[in-house]
């Protein structure tokens, strides 16, 4: 084990930080990823259930299907025959 690594140093780190954490001296930062941490590789998220959250990909799929969002395809289909519509069609903005 690395020097500063024993379990006496962590432990001081861990009441270091959980002092700070209560005091609101310190933010945790958590990644994009941290919702998956206990979730089960290969699990497909399912709306109806609360067990697990959902990927970004799978909420946004699920946003766009649940307001009726058009299809990706549809989207690149309009902005190519009717190139105007970015201006005029907030829809069709980027």
């Amino acid at each position: 084990m690395p020097p500063g690594t024993g379990s006496a140093d962590l432990q001081k780190h861990r009441v270091l930080v959980v002092d700070a954490l209560l005091k609101g001296r310190v933010v945790p930062f958590l990644g994009a990823g941290v919702n998956l941490c206990d979730r089960p590789s290969g699990t497909v998220w399912n709306a109806s259930e609360e067990r697990y959250l959902p990927k970004g990909w799978e909420l946004a799929e699920y946003l766009a299907e649940r307001f009726h969002y058009p299809s990706r395809r549809a989207r690149r289909l309009n902005r190519s025959r009717h190139p105007g519509n970015r201006c005029t069609d907030p829809r069709w903005r980027p």
